[in-house]
């Protein structure tokens, strides 16, 4: 989450989050959601992300149409041509490469995008898989 989210939590709303996420890193999820009343006083209910001219170029190129997330925990959904959705990506709370270019610079953005790929190396180059997409698309 970024620094100035954190920054608007309680001291409670701290202890919360954190307690939520140990719990479901215990169990084995790799995404743990925040509880819902933390997310919405962050989020205001939805993702705050814009599409980036990066993310709709790729988009073009790949032949598909990308729109704000219905997802409030995610950034884009991707269509085919003929609109039928083949997937939801990009949590939202984290960067994608466009982002951190433009915020940290293309040093750290390269770095950030050589980390997300060695990651999922294993299901970004599965096409059709939601890494895929995310690599495709935001990365």
């Amino acid at each position: 989450m970024p620094d100035k989210k954190w920054k608007r939590l309680s001291r409670n709303d701290i202890q919360r989050t954190n307690a939520a996420k140990a719990r479901g890193y215990r169990q084995g999820k790799q995404y743990v959601s925040q509880p819902q009343d933390i997310k919405k006083k962050l989020w205001g209910g939805e993702c705050p992300y814009t599409i980036t001219n990066h993310t709709k170029r790729k988009a073009k190129q790949l032949g598909v149409t990308v729109k704000k997330a219905k997802n409030s925990n995610k950034k884009i959904d991707v269509f085919k041509k003929d609109g039928k959705k083949v997937a939801t990506v990009g949590a939202c709370g984290y960067k994608d490469y466009p982002t951190f270019q433009k915020e940290d610079g293309k040093d750290v953005a390269n770095r950030k995008r050589q980390g997300f790929k060695s990651r999922f190396q294993q299901y970004r180059t599965q096409r059709g898989t939601k890494a895929y997409w995310a690599d495709q698309l935001l990365w």
